[in-house]
Formats: structure tokens, sequence, C-alpha cells
């Protein structure tokens, strides 16, 4: 019985024991859950914390963000108003006007006189061009061009200062460039500006085996409404002052009459005779043919096929954009060609592959040899004559091509336009005409910008395009004009620049925004046969603004009543 109870006794104790066991347990399992959840908490807090610090950082970052902008935003003002200040100065310091008929200067026979602009200059040593002189005049020899420009605002919103604070905004070093001067100062009562640069020689842009490197421009504030500016472009280092002292002042003759000299063409020597005949086909259209801009046709030709069926009309020109980025595909153009179709093949040098910025130096110095090579086999290829159309639009500051992107040197435009002018040939590609294409309105509208700076060798080219777009009235500054009156502001001075040219309307478009579309059609086609073109290629496309939506509406192939004018227009004989 003892032995019984004492065995009863070790179960209870073991029991007891065990029961207090797992107890302990329990209450550090409980206590290890309470840790971890403080330190949860704590890890909760902390990331709280990390989270306003962060958030405290961002905003200090906006804070020192908007406190740089405001900085840089003060000392743009700061430059504008000390160089508007600066400029005024001709106000205190009037320009000295040489006494015409007593100047021994300007009875010199080293001395040319540019009464309507109202400067002498001293040509001593240099030959002068002087064809196009209401842009500029040009003095040379072997080693340097000297430009000279003179820009009168009196009829305009913009003033002086405007064109030298927007002209000279962009000068910068680079891979390429490097600024040497950048300095004003007052010279014989006549505020000044001065830019000294040298660019890094570049495989593509010599001029006979000579490759012009230094650089200087000379800006000259005459007045509120007039400034001069000398350009000069040298082998060898450049002195400044050597040129500002051979400009003089005279009084302006505004009786003088403006030259619109003409640039001749010169016959394409190259060609196919398959391209020879299409030319003297196209010369000879009396009216006025249709071309498209059709995004999709880049794909293939399905849907404007249907289109063309749906309206019982045909384009026998398609425009297609192309650049370094593009795939090209021989087997797309074989279609075009098949097809009877000619393209007008525009090229634009903006990017590279993966939309990589080009600029024209990356392209003078080689940099881009081989799709440019590549470019020239595949138009070679191509089974029927190539409108191309290089750079278009080149004096509108849009354009990465454009002068103001390159401190106001326009011969960099023309060196390019040479370079592929070289390079086609070179792939035997006889099937190229090639389009000069300025935009109808220079931007900004400077003597520097102006189209004929950008004109390569006139063996260069051999048809002119135009563009002339109704914008509409969506954005702010711009509005709706009927067709002829767009034509009629540009085409009287072209049709004189280039008097023996071809001209044609590269791309055109009308808006819907701001006036009666149906209406603007009507009266584009009964004046499209005024001028003289012999094909007018419409963009049926749309301008989209920052947010994605239609700034422009251009697109015609859903409109059925203006494609019923189409269709008339296409299908008289």
């Amino acid at each position: 019985m003892k032995e019984q109870k004492r065995k009863i006794s070790l179960i209870l104790i073991a029991v007891l024991t065990i029961l207090c066991f797992l107890n302990s347990n329990l209450f550090a399992d409980e206590a290890t859950a309470e840790e971890v959840k403080t330190d949860e908490a704590k890890t909760e807090e902390v990331k709280a914390d990390e989270a306003k610090t962060e958030e405290v950082k961002a905003d200090e970052a906006k804070t020192e963000e908007v406190k740089t902008n405001e900085t840089k935003t003060k000392e743009i003002k700061k430059e504008e108003i000390e160089q508007k200040k600066f400029y005024d100065a001709s106000y205190y310091y009037p320009a000295t006007i040489i006494d015409v008929k007593n100047s021994p200067f300007l009875q010199s026979e080293h001395t040319y006189v540019n009464a309507l602009y109202g400067f002498a200059f001293d040509k001593n040593g240099f030959f002068v061009d002087d064809r196009f002189e209401d842009i500029k005049t040009t003095f040379y020899t072997d080693f340097t061009f000297v430009d000279i420009f003179y820009n009168n605002f009196s009829n305009s919103p913009t003033n002086s200062y405007d064109y030298m604070y927007y002209s000279n905004k962009n000068f910068s070093n680079n891979e390429y460039v490097t600024i040497e001067r950048n300095q004003k100062f007052v010279y014989k009562g006549k505020p000044i500006r001065v830019i000294e640069w040298t660019r890094k020689p570049l495989k593509y842009a010599k001029y006979n085996d000579k490759d012009f490197t230094h650089y200087a421009l000379i800006d000259i504030y005459k007045s509120f409404n007039e400034v001069y500016t000398i350009q000069i472009n040298s082998v060898s280092e450049i002195k400044p002052m050597d040129y500002i002292s051979r400009m003089k002042f005279i009084p302006v003759d505004y009786c003088s009459d403006v030259k619109y000299a003409s640039v001749e063409r010169k016959e394409n020597s190259k060609w196919s005779d398959e391209t020879k005949k299409f030319y003297e086909d196209f010369s000879k259209n009396e009216r006025c043919q249709i071309g498209i801009f059709e995004p999709t046709t880049a794909a293939n030709l399905q849907h404007l096929k249907s289109v063309e069926g749906a309206n019982n009309i045909r384009f026998n020109y398609l425009l297609e954009y192309y650049s370094f980025y593009n795939t090209l595909f021989d087997r797309h153009f074989k279609e075009l060609s098949d097809d009877n179709r000619i393209i007008e093949f525009t090229y634009q040098t903006s990017f590279g592959p993966q939309l990589i910025p080009i600029t024209n130096y990356d392209i003078l110095n080689g940099k881009y040899d081989a799709y440019i090579e590549r470019l020239a086999k595949v138009i070679k290829n191509i089974d029927s004559p190539v409108l191309f159309r290089l750079n278009n639009e080149m004096n509108g500051d849009w354009c990465s091509y454009n002068a103001l992107h390159y401190n106001r040197d326009t011969r960099l435009y023309q060196k390019i336009w040479e370079y592929f002018h070289h390079k086609f040939e070179e792939a035997g590609a006889n099937n190229v005409v090639y389009v000069f294409n300025p935009n109808e309105k220079s931007f900004p509208n400077f003597k520097w910008n102006h189209y004929l700076n950008y004109f390569p060798k006139r063996e260069y080219v051999d048809v002119i395009g135009v563009t002339g777009y109704n914008t509409g009235s969506y954005y702010r500054g711009e509005s709706w004009r009927e067709f002829k009156d767009i034509y009629d502001e540009f085409m009287p001075e072209f049709i004189a620049r280039f008097a023996n040219f071809e001209f044609y309307i590269t791309e055109f478009g009308s808006s819907t925004i701001g006036g009666d579309r149906y209406a603007w059609f009507v009266n584009m086609f009964e004046h499209l046969n005024d001028y003289g073109f012999k094909l007018a290629i419409y963009w049926n496309g749309t301008d989209w603004d920052i947010n994605k939506n239609p700034a422009r509406p251009y697109r015609i192939t859903e409109d059925n009543a203006v494609m019923k004018l189409f269709e008339t227009y296409m299908n008289e004989k």
C-alpha cells in the first residue's frame, strides 16, 4: 500500500514538473511574442521615421530646386537688364555718320559702299560677293570669309536687343567648340559685342582642302531698331578690331532698289535616262498633281488603297520620313516602285540609333559614314526616280540642324548637303532629284537665318520645295490663313530668287480649328495652279500638344465632303 502511494506521489511529482516546464515555456513564448511585437512596432516606427526623413529630404530638394530656378531666373533677368542698359548706351554715344560728299574713304577704290543698308567697308585684299546684298554682303579670300548683315526692325515687334540676345543665347563650349572670348564694349560711340571661338577640324568641312576652324561674331548696335553683324570664318586666328575698323556708317538711302538676284539652275548631268525623262515630264506638268503623306504607308499600302478605292482617286506621290534610327527595307521601296509610286524621301539628321541626338559636327566628322553609305545603296536600288528632300525647313529653329544651334554657322548645313551628294554619287545613285525646301518664313526672322544662307552650290539642287500650312488658331500667336493668303505672301520672292527652277509644295495642310476648312479647300483648288506648282503633297496627319491633345488636326481621309473635292479635282482632265 505504501509502495503504491509512493508510486502515485512520484507520478504526481513528474506530472507537476512537466506542467511547470510547459507553463514556463508558454510564458517564454508569450514573452518572445511580446518582444517580437515590440520589435515590429519599433521597425514600423523606424520605417515611419525614415519615410518622414525621405519626405523632408524631398521637400528640401524641391526647395533647393525652387531656389536654384529662382536664382537662374534672377541671373537671366539681371543679364538681360545689364545687356539692355549696355546696348541702350547708343542713345548717349551716337554713332558717327560719315559725310558722304567729303569723305576720302568713300572715294577710295578699295571701299565698298552699300547705300541701301548704310555702311561702307574697306575691301582692300578681298573679293566681293553682293549678289544677295539685301540679305548679306560677303568679302572673301582663299583663307577667310567675312559676311556683313544688316537688320532693321522698325516695322517689327522685334528690336536690336532681342536680336543680340536671342542670336547669342546658345553659345557654349562643347566637344567640338571652344569659346575664346565673349565681350561687350563701346567703340567710337557704338556698343559692340564680340564672340570668338574655335572649332575642331572636321573630316568633311573643308573648302579647297582648308578647314576654316576660327570664328568671330561682331554685333554692332546702331540703334534700338538697327543692328549690324560682321561674321568672320577663317583658317587662322582672327583679330576682330581689324574688321571693326574697316566698317563705317553712311546715311541710308531708302530709295535704293532691292536686288533679288536669281540663282541659276545647273543641269544634272549624272542622271539616268529614266530620271531625265521623269524630270522632263515633271517640268511639263501644266496642272498641279496631288500627292499625300499617309503615316501607314511606311508599313504597307493597304489602308491607302482602301481610301483611294472609296474615293475613286490615286496618289502617285507619297511622302515618307527617315533618319539614322530607321531600318531601311529594300522590299518596302520595291513595293512602292512596283506600284508605280514616286517617293518624296525626306531624310532628317536629327537623331541616331536609339534616338540619340546627332549634331552637324558628328556627321561632318564621319561618325555616321556607314549609315549614309547604306542609305545611298538603298536609294540606288529603288527602281524609280526619287525626290530626295534633305533636312527640310532648315531656317526654322525647331530643327536641330538650324544654325541657331551652331553659333549662326549656316555653312555647316551646306557642307552636310554636299557630303550627302558626294556619297550618293560614289554609290552610283543616279536616280536622285535633290529638293531644297526652306520653310515659308524664317524663325527667327533674322538676316543670318535667311534660307539663302543655307542654299548649297547650285549644281547640288534640282528642284525647289516650299512649305506653307494653315495651322489654325489652337496656339496663341497663330491664326487661320487661307491658301491664297499663305502663298501670295512668299511665292513672289521665291520665284524671283529661283527663276528657272521648278517648284512644288513638299507638304501642306489645313487644321480644322479656327475656321471653315471646307471653304479653305475650295479656295485652295481655285488657286493651286496660280504659282506654277508641279506637285502638292498633302500632310494627312495630326500635330499633338504636350498633353497629347490634337492641336492641329490636318487629316482629311475621314472627311467625306473634303475628299469629294479632291476626287473632283484629281479626276478633271
